[in-house]
């Protein structure tokens, strides 16, 4: 047993107040929360690496038909974009954004 006496510094335990924990989607990002059935639960980390692929995918696909209204003489893309457009359209709607 450690004596504590006015003289003696009791330490604290944890962050000192003030400073940010860095956590796993970095810092002042909330998180909540859920629960789920545990086979569900074993899988959450593919499924979130999974989710920030599409969303890399969508972004990249994006970024092509942008490129391709620059460079067309019309301002907009070929038309064989179209059934991109509208595939990348209904993805950002599930996506969330």
């Amino acid at each position: 047993m450690i004596m504590v006496n006015e003289t003696t510094v009791k330490r604290g335990r944890g962050r000192p107040a003030g400073i940010a924990r860095e956590g796993t989607y970095g810092t002042g990002v909330k998180t909540k929360v859920v629960r789920v059935p545990e086979d569900i639960a074993k899988n959450i980390p593919e499924i979130l690496t999974k989710f920030e692929q599409i969303k890399a995918f969508v972004d990249a696909w994006d970024a092509q038909i942008e490129n391709a209204a620059q460079s067309s003489t019309k301002g907009k893309p070929s038309p064989r974009y179209d059934k991109a457009m509208v595939m990348l359209s209904e993805l950002r709607q599930y996506l969330g954004e």
